[in-house]
């Protein structure tokens, strides 16, 4: 039969060591690595070693989440941007912000940060209704977003189907915006 590729696989480890063994398990099969900063322990937070997973593989995404939209630790906002700007000027493929965190942060800078951002938008007590969806990545397609991912929850398969008919909309309505 034919051959699943994975695209993307997330990485949720407590050491860099054990983010490193998970890439090395897979780097043969995948192209794209998702690592979950905020599942490391604090000890493990410093330059030198997340500078180090670069070395692993040549697509990271990095994400650092708050536990709001996700996170798996409670870690002070301040931090959490502290290492998601800092990350913005290493060679990470991607760097995933929250939308609302992204907006407050960096309101008015230069579109050409954008490149290496990958706006995230999670709900996961449920879905937006078609003109919230439309709305929200009209907002974002005005602030220039490259790349976009939306993590609704559809609870019946009627809302599974309307997000699928929604994600169509949303390229034909925006283009060349990937919605992930």
């Amino acid at each position: 039969g034919a051959k699943c590729r994975v695209f993307c696989i997330t990485i949720a480890e407590n050491t860099l060591k054990a983010v490193k063994e998970r890439i090395t398990l897979a780097r043969e099969e995948i192209g794209l690595f998702e690592i979950r900063v905020d599942a490391l322990s604090s000890e493990e937070l410093t330059e030198e070693g997340l500078s180090s997973l670069l070395k692993e593989a040549p697509k990271l995404i990095f994400t650092f989440r708050s536990p709001l939209e996700g996170g798996l630790k409670d870690t002070p906002k301040s931090l959490r941007e502290k290492w998601l700007t800092w990350a913005l000027s290493q060679p990470f493929f991607l760097i995933d912000f929250e939308w609302q965190e992204f907006k407050e942060l960096f309101k008015g800078a230069e579109p050409s940060l954008f490149e290496k951002v990958l706006f995230s938008y999670h709900n996961f007590s449920g879905t937006l209704s078609k003109a919230e969806f439309l709305k929200l990545l009209e907002e974002m397609a005005e602030l220039g977003a490259k790349w976009i991912k939306l993590v609704p929850t559809p609870f019946t398969r009627a809302q599974a189907i309307e997000l699928l008919e929604l994600i169509s909309l949303a390229k034909e309505k925006f283009g060349l915006i990937p919605v992930i």
